[in-house]
């Protein structure tokens, strides 16, 4: 391009190394640069930018913009002229001798433009300026050239409220504009119906709120999951979906942790004796319990016709318990067989006491009735031998009676034993 003093004509206008048509974009770029650089060369700039903004569009280039900052140059347009240097300075561009031209430029345009840094936090905005019917001037942070005068500067970013300021522009003067934006959020409320600790997590995991119970979260909108932990209880989990402005609410539910239980197994040496677990029947024999919580428990094993048995268990909740149960018979009494001889000699004494004690009874009846002294004499020796006999052996019958029951309970002997267990425990 002609007309740059101190700028070779040969490095005015950058052309687009020639390639073999490969793409559709490449080969319409080619052909608006070769449309703008002879519109440049005919000196009709407004032609030659139009050309290259299609450029632009089809293969975006820094070296494309170094040409639309020389055409706006050319234009007298020197908010447009600085946009575009400034915008090609801060490319990757490696010619030195454009970059150096550009800064000159720059340099020389501070004096004549009125510059306005615009600044966010966070940074990364989209920058609105007067309208937004004309588009974004990029993304913060950005140092424009505006037209002397006021305007009202507004930034976008994702996930963020609106920001704007006025700001009065005037040439030769660097004027700064920093908008701090304030998020988009809802409110979370987390409650629950135990004492807990809350954590709010993001879908990628990250912990975006957390705190005691109840738990309130100002956050962005979207889903997230929610976590609440309480003591003693298992840890409760839900999804939330947040909106914007808007409040939701979580109630949790912790359930309470079970108590750790293992197996217990019961047999017995009789079948179906009751089995009872701390004084509730529990099954028959042999049975096995499960879900018997960690810990001691009364156990009772019993069957009729035998004796109960009744112990203390402990049940661990690494271990598998049996009980193994011997129900033994009620015990029996036994006594000497002399009680059974004496008491057989008491009752035979005593029972031939009673005969002749009524034999002497009827001796003596005859004796009262008897005419003849001969018969009343021989009556009466009857009769007193009679009572002798029956007196003495009624004395020794119950002199035997007497060492009968004393050899009853002297003698007597109770054999049996009492029921017993064997616990035995194995790991699980």
């Amino acid at each position: 391009m002609r007309g740059f003093r101190g700028f070779p004509a040969s490095l005015a206008l950058v052309t687009l190394i020639s390639l073999p048509l490969r793409a559709d974009p490449a080969a319409e770029a080619r052909f608006h640069d070769e449309l703008a650089r002879r519109h440049y060369d005919a000196r009709r700039f407004d032609a030659a930018l139009r050309e290259f903004f299609l450029e632009q569009r089809a293969a975006p280039n820094p070296r494309i913009a170094f040409n639309i900052a020389l055409c706006f140059q050319q234009l007298k347009r020197s908010e447009e002229a600085y946009h575009f240097f400034t915008e090609y300075a801060a490319s990757n561009d490696r010619d030195s001798e454009r970059r150096a031209y550009a800064e000159k430029v720059l340099a020389e345009l501070d004096a004549s433009v009125a510059r306005v840094l615009v600044t966010s936090d966070p940074p990364g905005a989209d920058i609105f300026v007067d309208q937004r019917e004309h588009g974004s001037y990029g993304t913060t942070p950005r140092l424009l050239a505006l037209p002397a005068g006021q305007h009202r500067i507004a930034v976008d970013a994702q996930g963020y409220e609106t920001g704007e300021t006025t700001v009065t522009a005037a040439k030769g003067q660097l004027v700064e504009a920093p908008i701090t934006l304030a998020r988009v959020v809802g409110e979370l409320d987390v409650s629950s119906s135990v004492p807990a600790t809350a954590a709010v997590l993001s879908s990628e995991g990250r912990t975006i709120a957390q705190g005691p119970t109840p738990l309130v979260a100002a956050i962005p909108p979207g889903s997230y999951q929610v976590v609440v932990v309480a003591p003693g209880h298992l840890p409760w989990s839900g999804l939330a979906s947040v909106q914007a402005k808007q409040a939701t609410a979580v109630a949790a539910a912790p359930a309470l942790i079970p108590a750790p239980t293992s197996d217990l197994t019961v047999t017995a040496n009789v079948a179906g004796g009751l089995v009872e677990l701390d004084g509730e029947p529990a099954g028959f024999a042999p049975t096995v319990l499960t879900a018997v919580p960690v810990g001691e428990h009364r156990v009772r094993v019993r069957s009729p016709l035998r004796l109960a048995w009744t112990g203390t268990v402990p049940v661990t909740a690494d271990e598998r318990t049996w009980v193994t149960v011997s129900l033994e018979e009620p015990p029996t009494v036994h006594r000497s067989p002399a009680t059974w001889v004496v008491g057989g000699l008491a009752g035979a004494m005593l029972g031939a006491a009673g005969v002749l004690g009524v034999m002497a009874g009827r001796t003596h009846a005859e004796f009262e009735s008897a005419d003849s002294h001969s018969d009343r004499s021989a009556l009466r020796d009857r009769g007193i031998a009679l009572n002798t006999a029956s007196t003495a052996l009624l004395v020794s019958g119950l002199i035997a009676a007497g060492s009968a029951i004393a050899l009853y309970f002297l003698t007597s002997e109770t054999r049996g034993r009492d029921s017993s267990a064997a616990v035995e425990r194995r790991r699980r």
